[in-house]
């Protein structure tokens, strides 16, 4: 009888550890500031300097440039052949084939190489840690960012000039903006 005892006992602690002990669920990991979840991106991810991208460029290979910033950000100056793709929905349009359709491009494979940039490395860094867990495997972030960009290659930085609205001319500015010489 004692050894039935002692057996029962064993089996009811091995369904509780099982229970228990096995979960499979894993608490997220908390950061008591954002600079903690960066610098815990950037420990994970694989970034690339300004000046490996430049001779990417001046090379012809072929890569995915993305920038993550804001649109306002984007318009002010950005990397000629970059697509603009905020990082609060990067997760939603790198694999929605209309995106990339409304931006006459093909959306990129899993395997391709995608460089992302944002002012200064750290959002990016945040985009690519993102884009791996959907599976991307060549994703890099730039090392500081647009601001180093602009800094080491003032000339290869584009601008968004607006069109001009028609109705902030004065007369003599309309005259001429309408054909009249």
């Amino acid at each position: 009888m004692n050894k039935q005892r002692i057996k029962s006992k064993a089996i009811f602690f091995a369904i509780i550890l099982c229970l228990f002990g096995c979960n499979s669920s894993t608490t997220p990991v908390q950061f008591d500031s954002a600079e903690a979840m960066v610098e815990s991106a950037k420990s994970k991810i694989t970034s690339i300097e300004q000046s490996t991208l430049f001779e990417k460029m001046e090379e012809g290979e072929m890569f995915v440039l993305i920038d993550v910033r804001e649109r306002e950000e984007h318009d002010a100056g950005y990397i000629p052949g970059s697509v603009l793709i905020p990082r609060g929905v990067i997760e939603f349009r790198i694999i929605n084939p209309e995106f990339w359709d409304n931006e006459g491009m093909y959306e990129p494979l899993k395997d391709e190489s995608i460089i992302l940039y944002c002012r200064s490395g750290n959002r990016s860094a945040l985009a690519a840690e993102a884009l791996e867990k959907l599976g991307f495997t060549n994703v890099y972030s730039l090392d500081e960012g647009f601001n180093g960009w602009k800094e080491l290659h003032p000339e290869l930085v584009e601008l968004n000039i607006p069109p001009v609205d028609p109705s902030l001319l004065g007369p003599a500015e309309e005259e001429t903006a309408g054909g009249s010489c």
